[in-house]
């Protein structure tokens, strides 16, 4: 899972009874520029944190996740990114509808039980990163 403390606590209780015993890991920006052997800035910390909370709910046990798996993930983050102009309006546009999409299969996940699906949580990510892009 991730999110804000009160957005993982929502999460929990959702998922889980309130005498139902759980050993929860916490990862913050502090665990992972710790435990990289690189420099990070804040959004390479906070990239590395969402795709640590996007593993699957019970893959941490059979994944894991460690220093080799956050290197690896930073790598991938680091490679040169191609860029293109978009009118801001246009792309404002196309990422709300992009929101309201998911913010749905978000919900369907959740009244079907479920936790939120790694690709909507990253998509979710992605739209708020954007519209924050737009806003500047």
């Amino acid at each position: 899972m991730y999110g804000t403390r009160k957005e993982i606590n929502e999460k929990l209780k959702r998922a889980f009874t309130n005498s139902e015993p759980l050993a929860v890991l916490v990862w913050s920006r502090e665990t992972v520029t710790d435990v990289i052997d690189e420099e990070l800035n804040d959004a390479e910390a906070d990239r590395l944190l969402r795709r640590i909370g996007g593993v699957a709910f019970y893959g941490h046990a059979a994944e894991g996740i460690s220093r080799h798996t956050l290197s690896e993930w930073l790598r991938s983050d680091r490679k040169t990114i191609e860029t293109v102009t978009v009118d801001a309006a246009l792309l404002k546009k196309i990422t709300e509808t992009a929101q309201r999409a998911l913010l749905s299969e978000e919900g369907s996940a959740w009244d079907a039980g479920k936790d939120c699906p790694p690709g909507v949580r990253e998509g979710l990510d992605d739209v708020a990163r954007m519209l924050t892009l737009l806003a500047a």
